[in-house]
């Protein structure tokens, strides 16, 4: 019993007294009791020296192996048992095919712009040339806003191609952060396709920052995406910039439902994610968090509950 005691303490993290008993343990079948097999059954380890198996506690993994021992001169059967916790390796093999699922996604978003462009670009022609014709006046609005829609299209396209186009030999160049991040925050405002987030900008002067221009605008628009989708298409995106205590200072706040506080410690962990699944890959706020803090600088993260949520990104000013 002591030893259950221990085992159940420390793999499932129950204060003493506070997990089931030994019994209870026992006796409560497992989901599948077809697929578990007794290791002590003569044919368990027939045609091979071991068994292993993998189970889990909670949130832990462990792998645990059976293998077959003669430790007495007269044969008598013994099996021996080792178990040990591979937790971090699953976790760490489920990153991995993850990522590798993302890694093509640059190259994809290219062609579809590609691909998307051409037709985009019939489009907008034969709209002008409606409008140049002689056509009732109703007919020449529906064509003009059929040529301003498209307009916004192949901004987002163009902006799209821009962002995947990735060359690890660029230098970084000075730039400046307020263009970069009106350049964001419009293309994600075009891709929500809403009218109903209301933007406000507060930009003072401040100097240029060295950096590479699609490291910035991965920065912002991780953010700027995030708020978006929190505030459903209905809002207010409020963007200031300027300097605060001798450094460069970015805040992103928007008007959505606020981060719960447990999760406030984590969102920059990789892989972590509040969205259902499909929705998020748990990366995006990871990148900002290392691409920040490459440049020297800190991110953080302010949110109340139905208030909404503010994102602060501050940056050395080199000399």
């Amino acid at each position: 019993p002591d030893r259950w005691h221990f085992m159940a303490s420390e793999l499932k993290k129950y204060s003493r007294g506070e997990h089931p008993p030994l019994e209870e343990w026992l006796n409560h079948p497992p989901p599948d009791p077809s697929a578990v097999r007794d290791p002590l059954e003569p044919s368990s380890l027939e045609g091979s020296d071991s068994i292993e198996r993998i189970f889990t506690l909670g949130p832990r993994s462990f792998v645990y192996q059976f293998f077959d021992m003669e430790l007495h001169a007269d044969g008598t059967r013994h099996i021996g048992l080792m178990m040990r916790e591979v937790t971090e390796e699953r976790k760490l093999r489920q990153q991995l095919e993850r990522a590798d699922k993302l890694s093509g996604l640059g190259t994809l978003a290219a062609g579809i712009a590609h691909e998307m462009n051409n037709p985009l670009n019939s489009i907008m022609g034969f709209s002008e040339m409606i409008q140049d014709k002689k056509c009732p006046p109703e007919i020449k609005a529906l064509a003009g806003k059929i040529f301003k829609r498209s307009k916004h299209m192949a901004s987002i396209i163009l902006n799209l191609t821009d962002y995947s186009r990735f060359d690890p030999k660029d230098e970084p160049a000075p730039l400046h952060l307020c263009e970069q991040l009106d350049s964001v925050v419009e293309m994600a405002l075009m891709a929500s396709f809403s009218d109903d987030i209301v933007l406000k900008k507060n930009y003072s002067p401040m100097p240029p920052f060295e950096a590479k221009p699609e490291e910035i605008q991965q920065i912002f628009l991780n953010i700027i995406v995030n708020a978006v989708q929190a505030m459903e298409g209905r809002g207010e995106l409020i963007l200031s910039a300027g300097m605060q205590n001798g450094k460069i200072e970015i805040r992103i706040q928007d008007s959505g439902p606020g981060i719960p506080k447990e999760f406030l410690p984590k969102i920059f962990d990789p892989f972590f994610t509040s969205k259902t699944q499909g929705k998020g890959t748990g990366l995006g706020l990871n990148i900002v968090h290392r691409l920040v803090q490459k440049y020297g600088g800190r991110v953080d993260a302010h949110s109340e509950i139905g208030k909404g949520t503010t994102f602060v990104i501050s940056l050395p000013v080199r000399p």
